[in-house]
């Protein structure tokens, strides 16, 4: 039913059913695959996993007072219930992250299925949510290419934009109640 992705210093996708049951969940990379493995991911229940995700990211140093910015990206058919599962999920990882002592910055996309872009984002080893965004970047400036992108975390990406002067409203939103600590779009 619906495609999450997770995405700080690591990207972390899980698809469930529509009964919001994990039916898989898949690391884009090793550091992010080790994450999982450390962890014990409740396949019927998408919210105690989210948080166990955030818990693991922020013990292994993926997130901190520096790198505090997750991104949610949401595919489904429907946009109205990509939104709502995003906005549960923004207030799952900053309940997360807060009980941890750390001030998370979370930006949500509703993504539309397209399975070009899972291809795309797959060569890159990132999640579609994260391909979009360094789409628009390179977008917005040529010099910069979508390898060396891929490389950055996301508060990075974020950083980027901010500097190229790329606006990223149209494709992300942030909850007006966290403003961007580092990285105000």
């Amino acid at each position: 039913d619906s495609v999450i992705s997770l995405d700080a210093n690591q990207s972390i996708e899980i698809a469930t059913n529509k009964h919001r049951q994990i039916l898989s969940v898949k690391a884009f990379n090793l550091q992010a695959q080790m994450l999982l493995d450390e962890q014990d991911i409740d396949q019927g229940n998408l919210e105690n996993s989210v948080n166990v995700i955030i818990s693991t990211m922020i013990q292994n140093g993926y997130l901190d007072e520096n790198k505090n910015v997750v991104m949610v990206s949401v595919e489904n058919q429907s946009t109205e219930k990509a939104n709502d599962l995003a906005v549960s999920l923004n207030q799952v990882i900053k309940d997360s992250a807060t009980a941890q002592n750390i001030a998370t910055t979370v930006v949500m996309q509703a993504v539309v299925p397209d399975q070009g872009a899972v291809a795309q984002a797959e060569q890159y080893s990132v999640s579609a949510g994260k391909l979009i965004v360094m789409k628009e970047i390179v977008a917005a400036d040529s010099s910069l290419t979508m390898d060396a992108l891929a490389t950055l975390s996301l508060t990075e990406l974020l950083e980027d934009s901010k500097k190229k002067a790329v606006d990223l409203t149209n494709i992300i939103q942030i909850d007006p109640n966290q403003p961007l600590s580092n990285t105000d779009t």
